[in-house]
């Protein structure tokens, strides 16, 4: 039997459409119950676009034809949807139909945890049947191996389930675990020596004589990454690489190049990412078993600044978590785990280089927090703002009472998920300071909501009007704000070949929005219309009303900062020219 549909009504996932169906007939356990199935569309696109337009049997026009028809069907209500005993059956107009066990189909008010597992590996299964349309056989085969891949992990994730004790003394989470089953992704050890003495060695005080890596005492603690005992030969050995050297070594040369920046304002996250796992979009911001830029500038400035030491944070347990908040990031063009360590970058530059340590009562707690809150403040961002929540009425917009929707999703999630233990970072601090910490972090991530940025400015403003001494700790507390927010929107004062990365980045999510919008019939967003393209209108108004009034501001604070008007001013022009 058909039922009706309702699209958007929750946005969990980036591309994911999460239909709510209502009024279910002809099951008795769901009739009259809203239920939801996630049906992962544009998270397929992503992982399989490229084998698509690499074949050479597709130009990607025929693949583009098929993701074309099946959005198109969901937009305009023209899929149909019947109901058995023990299936749901899907069938999009000019793709084809595909089946979803009724077990695999929860009602609303009872979803926990990540159901759709089961459903996603059958939309993977889907697309290798659809592949073999328009792909060689090359092709499909590593496709297929994705596909048995991602059957195993759902195998392995029910048998979790099925084997777990359900303890009602043991903690539950009422958030997606991005790394389920796991905990930490499999980092290459080396590596993460060769970061940790690059950034660590001239201020730990046994540099000279580093700890060994085994441990035979007690071989079932954690494994902590230690400094290598001859950083020196290792070095060498990296700086010497070649193209004929194995490519670990490559890896290791292109990571040690880029955090040779990383006190600088030019550091490349491009540069990192892609040293990591190969590119900055699609597979490349979703398979990252070795971690990728966000985990490394984390794991390098956490260190820089001792506050694994200072608060005795166990060196796996900051791994698992460096882990687990990439891993939470979508691969949006825009706001995903790059885009989060390049504000935490500018966060650390602005403490160190840009002179905020000098200037204001900064303690450690503060820059724990001010770290912390830089690598998770778009956690979980579905690559769509604020304004598009509230419009279309979604969960995440009633759940938190169109205030803050997105900004207060992405600090709750992270730190419900440290509820588990093996992510409490912050499991050794006293819990005075545990509440000071999470009161800080979550006053920054607020501030980066852009509905809060005429208030914060003015209230700083008015702040060093009275005086230049911020030695309170709400005077603190708001200096920090204004350095989440100057991290969050330095795109525009960075040298012009990073600048206009990020500029390609923004507009292609942004026009992502804008087919959303139109798709719901809904007004299309400013500057996300891309049939009226107006790029370079948008970034000059958003530099000049901005970006420059606040770095203004804050480089009267913070002299040293002034340079970056100068890179803006400069972009600016950018766009002023013929083009």
């Amino acid at each position: 039997m058909s039922c009706a549909m309702k699209l958007f009504t929750r946005v969990d996932t980036p591309g994911a459409l999460v239909v709510s169906l209502i009024s279910v007939e002809g099951d008795e356990n769901y009739s009259g119950k809203s239920v939801h199935i996630s049906v992962a569309l544009d998270d397929a696109a992503r992982m399989y676009g490229k084998e698509f337009k690499e074949s050479e049997a597709c130009s990607g026009q025929d693949w583009m034809a098929v993701t074309s028809s099946m959005r198109d069907a969901f937009v305009h209500n023209t899929c149909s949807l019947a109901c058995s005993g023990t299936t749901v059956k899907l069938t999009v107009p000019k793709v084809g139909s595909f089946t979803i066990p009724t077990t695999d189909v929860r009602p609303t008010e009872e979803a926990r945890g990540p159901p759709e597992v089961v459903i996603q590996t059958q939309m993977l299964t889907q697309m290798a049947n659809w592949s073999a349309l328009f792909m060689n056989r090359d092709k499909q085969s590593v496709l297929e191996r994705k596909v048995d891949s991602a059957e195993k992990e759902a195998e392995n994730y029910r048998v979790q389930l099925n084997n777990s004790n359900h303890n009602p003394d043991e903690i539950q989470v009422c958030v997606r675990n991005p790394l389920a089953p796991h905990y930490c992704r499999e980092f290459d050890l080396k590596l993460l020596q060769m970061i940790k003495a690059q950034v660590a060695l001239s201020d730990d005080p046994d540099a000279d004589e580093p700890n060994n890596l085994d441990d035979e005492e007690d071989p079932k603690r954690c494994v902590e990454v230690m400094l290598p005992q001859d950083y020196a030969a290792l070095k060498a050995e990296v700086l010497a690489a070649n193209p004929a050297s194995p490519p670990e070594m490559l890896q290791y040369k292109a990571v040690h190049s880029a955090l040779t920046h990383l006190d600088e304002w030019e550091y490349d996250v491009f540069a990192m990412q892609t040293a990591m796992s190969g590119g900055v979009l699609g597979d490349a911001l979703t398979y990252m078993p070795q971690g990728g830029c966000l985990a490394v500038t984390a794991f390098a400035l956490f260190h820089k600044y001792g506050l694994l030491r200072q608060y005795e944070i166990d060196e796996q347990t900051f791994l698992n978590w460096c882990s687990v908040v990439e891993s939470g990031y979508h691969p949006n063009p825009y706001h995903n785990s790059v885009h989060a360590a390049d504000v935490l970058h500018i966060t650390h530059y602005v403490l160190s280089k840009g002179g905020l340590q000098e200037t204001v009562s900064i303690q450690q707690e503060d820059i724990f927090s001010a770290l912390f809150a830089a690598a998770i403040h778009d956690y979980n961002h579905p690559g769509i703002n604020n304004n598009f929540h509230i419009q279309a009425r979604t969960y995440l917009a009633t759940l938190f009472n169109d205030k803050h929707v997105l900004e207060n999703m992405h600090v709750s999630s992270v730190f419900e998920l440290m509820k588990m233990p093996q992510y409490d970072i912050c499991k050794s601090m006293d819990d005075e300071t545990k509440r000071s910490v999470k009161d800080t972090i979550t006053e920054l991530v607020l501030a980066t909501d852009m509905a809060m940025h005429a208030k914060i400015v003015a209230t700083f403003k008015r702040k060093l009007f009275e005086t230049r001494q911020l030695s309170r700790k709400e005077d603190v507390r708001l200096a920090l704000q204004v350095t989440l927010k100057i991290a969050d929107i330095s795109n525009c004062c960075r040298p012009h070949n990073l600048y206009i990365n990020w500029c390609n980045h923004i507009t292609d999510e942004f026009y992502l929005q804008g087919d959303r919008e139109r798709g719901l019939g809904h007004a299309v967003s400013p500057f996300m219309d891309r049939f009226d393209p107006t790029v370079a209108k948008g970034q000059i108004a958003f530099m000049s009303y901005v970006v420059i009034p606040l770095f203004e501001c804050f480089s009267e604070f913070l002299p040293k900062l002034v340079f970056t008007i100068d890179h803006c001013n400069k972009n600016k022009a950018f766009w002023a020219e013929p083009q």
